[in-house]
């Protein structure tokens, strides 16, 4: 499963983006490589990342797993409410 949205639109205030999505997207460009920041740009977005991460992921189902197959390191999922042992996904298939 794929984190990434299917437009890399990083303007679109379509009112029916998921929240969290354009923060979620940026930061993952940013980590890509795509988005070039400096040291504190990139630390406020992480930020805002870690903010938004695990509401995002409970909202369209995304796994701890697959947010490191995408790049994001473990620190800042576990910053973010999301590690191997409490993965969101497995939860809400056992709840």
């Amino acid at each position: 499963m794929s984190v990434r949205p299917p437009t890399r639109d990083l303007e679109s205030t379509a009112p029916n983006r998921a929240r969290g999505l354009q923060t979620v997207d940026r930061y993952l460009l940013a980590l890509d490589g795509v988005l070039e920041l400096d040291g504190c740009a990139f630390e406020a977005l992480e930020l805002e990342f870690i903010e938004e991460a695990k509401i995002f992921a409970l909202r369209v189902g995304i796994s701890y797993d697959a947010w490191v197959d995408v790049g994001v390191s473990a620190q800042v999922l576990r910053r973010a409410g999301l590690d191997v042992e409490a993965d969101v996904c497995r939860d809400m298939a056992i709840g």
